[in-house]
């Protein structure tokens, strides 16, 4: 896995894989990041430190103990919920423990989360259910709330410069730290999108020359043509 010196540098990252590595381990965790590609990272690290499980195979999907949903989508349904549910009772065959990666957790609507939460209260102990949260305004008090809580660090900008560079020329590097927020994946998927940078000139065009409301028109119609991004 890529970037692990920046992710792991994290302090909250590095208690909780500590206490992993000593037995203290919780049903649930509630990983807290803006950035997915960090969220996946820690799940893989976390499972890995509880289970004794490889962290690449675990990231790359390779065990059947390990559950990821939603498998194909971009939102978690009802369904995936039900499945998580019906499954827990099931007894693991490759690892110790069975594991079930929530991605993109902030879009359980409440009736997911609430039917979440029982399964929460009452999960069998060889079944460990990893969120990985996005925005934390969208889930339930309630439901963070019976999980062991890892918010992630953003990077230092000149550590994350010094990680990229081993991945992407060092010109097209500087935009995507300043724009990344500290997060790795945020930066990688900002250098893999090449009209980033179109809009990041047209933002700094419009802060520096809309000075009079003689512009607005102008800039208007700019913005409009780039509205689906």
């Amino acid at each position: 896995m890529k970037y692990l010196s920046v992710i792991t540098d994290s302090e909250p990252v590095k208690q909780a894989l500590r206490a992993c590595g000593k037995g203290a381990v919780s049903h649930a965790y509630a990983i807290v990041s803006e950035d997915e590609f960090t969220a996946g990272v820690v799940s893989a690290l976390l499972i890995a430190a509880i289970s004794g499980a490889d962290a690449d195979r675990v990231y790359e999907g390779g065990y059947a103990d390990v559950r990821v949903f939603p498998e194909q989508r971009d939102k978690i349904l009802s369904a995936d919920i039900d499945e998580l549910t019906s499954t827990a009772y099931i007894t693991s065959t490759e690892l110790d423990k069975k594991f079930y990666i929530i991605r993109k957790a902030s879009t359980m609507n409440e009736s997911c989360q609430n039917k979440l939460l029982k399964t929460l209260e009452e999960a069998p102990p060889s079944v460990i259910i990893i969120l990985e949260i996005q925005s934390e305004a969208l889930i339930l008090p309630t439901v963070i709330s019976r999980c062991s809580r890892i918010d992630t660090a953003p990077a230092d900008d000149v550590v994350l410069k010094r990680e990229l560079g081993n991945y992407f020329a060092e010109g097209d590097v500087e935009l995507a730290v300043a724009l990344s927020g500290g997060y790795p994946g945020k930066a990688e998927k900002i250098l893999g999108d090449a009209a980033c940078g179109e809009d990041f000139a047209l933002a700094l065009e419009t802060l520096m020359f809309m000075k009079t409301s003689r512009n607005i028109l102008t800039y208007s119609r700019k913005w409009a043509d780039r509205k689906e991004r």
